[in-house]
């Protein structure tokens, strides 16, 4: 068994019978008067309100960012769409599908060299500029000089490819 041994309890030396002894110095309260603490609530009500705005623009900052990079994403996203269609239109307009629909489709049949016909464009008269009921007469003829038996579709179809044609050559 151990035994624990006591702690040396240390005291200061005696004091010497000429000696007065040292006071500790008090502490000194000091307390603001109102005018002081009014200017130190107002500075603190000042920081707190530039902390919320600076906070709140960082805030905006943050949200403008996440928009801009939403919008470029839907960006990419509607370019990559728009290539997609892009060559959808360039797939459906080519001629050997268009061939390829008329043959199947259709049931249209392949015209062989000897049942070929070569058609000149002619060019449109020009309108008159003598009034309005000349250029008014000038309608129903040309539509009257159309084919009346040629089916709709088909000159729609004509009308597309003399487009697809011009843009061709024009690049």
């Amino acid at each position: 068994m151990i035994v624990a041994r006591g702690k040396p309890q240390y005291h200061s030396l005696p004091q010497l019978p000429g000696e007065k002894k040292q006071q500790r110095p008090k502490r000194v309260v000091r307390s603001l008067k109102l005018k002081g603490k009014i200017t130190l609530l107002g500075l603190v009500g000042l920081f707190f309100c530039s902390s919320l705005i600076i906070a709140f623009y960082f805030a905006q900052v943050l949200v403008t960012g996440q928009m801009l990079n939403e919008t470029k994403d839907d960006v990419t996203q509607l370019n990559k769409e728009s290539q997609d269609l892009y060559a959808r239109v360039t797939q459906f307009t080519s001629l050997d599908n268009i061939e390829t629909l008329a043959v199947h489709r259709l049931g249209m049949v392949k015209p062989e060299n000897d049942q070929t016909l070569l058609v000149q464009s002619a060019q449109p008269k020009p309108a008159p500029a003598t009034g309005t009921a000349a250029a008014a007469e000038e309608k129903p003829k040309q539509q009257a000089e159309e084919k009346p038996g040629q089916n709709w579709v088909i000159r729609a179809f004509t009308n597309m490819l003399g487009h697809l044609e011009a843009s061709i050559k024009t690049g």
